[in-house]
């Protein structure tokens, strides 16, 4: 009875405990103070941007095959088999041609980093004339933002640079932040969970290999091996392998050892964790070059469509908008990045 009424009490206080971290976190910000402390914690270079979480995403791309895959895979599509600009004459057409073939791989690159850590930053070198010529990519936790009455800075060394200076680049923009969403914000802990059954999987092969039993026979006078003599044949199985022919004597005898139960079915457990980083990212497992064995061509060609019909149109929309408003907006000129068609014309017939 007695514990009973402790653990109501317990419970009691949890939830009481529970409730006001609640109301403390949701609760309505009536004083126009409470909305400028806000604002002015919003404007701050970094206050609302965890670098040390972002740079655990940059470690999970570098390490992880999954998560390399998704982010390069998106990069690539996203820039699409080529690109033309509209709108102009024949020497602005040149011009802007040249400029995006010198810098591909640096919008590459940052399409990449913006995925990874939500934004994404370069110098923007112009030539003589004042006009475009190259980028400079910058690693991204270098460069902190400060918004003051809605005019963006960045801060690079020490030194504040206007929108003029750097180029950014962000696919999922926050309304609560000057800092974009990472990818890796909603597919992190797949990931995790994914690795650590990678680990639990390796271990679970390893233990349910075939085992050997070595055992020594007496010679014909019933007579054992001696220790020394025991040394020795313990040294020269110490390198057997399941793959491996050998021959002994008629005084050794091997059998393996019973492995029945096997390993648990580790398709299942891994496609579980991985159809959770793909719905994740947006995007069908066959992009990447997963594959599942349930799966069928018709399941493959549906998902395929629909990725490159919409999600990486999305993408190919903010690339054209950012480099339109920052690189080309003294210019009636517009760049149009072409969809992967030759990619979708094996998925559509």
């Amino acid at each position: 009875m007695i514990s009973l009424k402790f653990k109501d009490l317990r419970e009691e206080r949890i939830d009481s405990e529970v409730a006001n971290q609640i109301t403390s976190d949701y609760r309505v910000l009536s004083s126009p103070l409470e909305w400028k402390e806000i604002r002015e914690k919003s404007s701050s270079s970094n206050s609302d941007r965890n670098d040390n979480l972002l740079e655990e995403f940059w470690v999970l791309y570098d390490t992880d095959e999954i998560a390399s895959a998704v982010i390069d895979s998106i990069s690539t599509m996203a820039l699409g088999e080529h690109f033309e600009i509209m709108n102009a004459d024949e020497e602005e057409i040149r011009f802007w041609t040249e400029a995006f073939i010198r810098n591909w791989l640096n919008i590459w690159n940052l399409t990449t980093d913006a995925l990874i850590f939500g934004n994404s930053f370069a110098f923007i070198i112009p030539n003589r004339g004042g006009q475009f010529h190259t980028m400079t990519p910058l690693w991204p936790l270098d460069v902190t933002k400060k918004s003051t009455n809605g005019k963006i800075t960045y801060i690079y060394k020490k030194k504040e640079y206007n929108t003029d200076q750097i180029f950014e680049l962000s696919f999922f923009p926050r309304s609560n932040s000057i800092y974009g969403r990472s990818l890796f914000n909603p597919i992190k802990s797949a990931i995790d969970r994914k690795r650590t059954m990678d680990s639990a999987i390796n271990v679970a092969v390893n233990r349910h290999f075939p085992r050997f039993h070595i055992t020594l026979l007496p010679d014909p006078q019933g007579r054992y091996p001696s220790d020394s003599e025991r040394r020795v044949i313990v040294n020269a199985f110490k390198t057997l392998a399941t793959d491996q022919e050998f021959v002994t004597t008629n005084l050794i005898t091997i059998k393996e050892l019973d492995t029945k139960g096997g390993v648990p079915d580790i398709e299942e457990y891994m496609n579980y964790f991985m159809n959770n980083v793909f719905v994740g990212a947006r995007m069908p497992p066959e992009v990447t070059g997963a594959m599942s064995k349930s799966d069928t061509f018709a399941t493959a060609k549906s998902r395929v469509n629909t990725f490159l019909s919409f999600v990486i149109p999305y993408y190919q929309r903010i690339l054209e908008f950012s480099i339109k408003n920052q690189l080309m907006k003294n210019t009636d000129a517009i760049l149009n990045i072409k969809p992967p068609a030759s990619l979708a014309l094996p998925y559509s017939k």
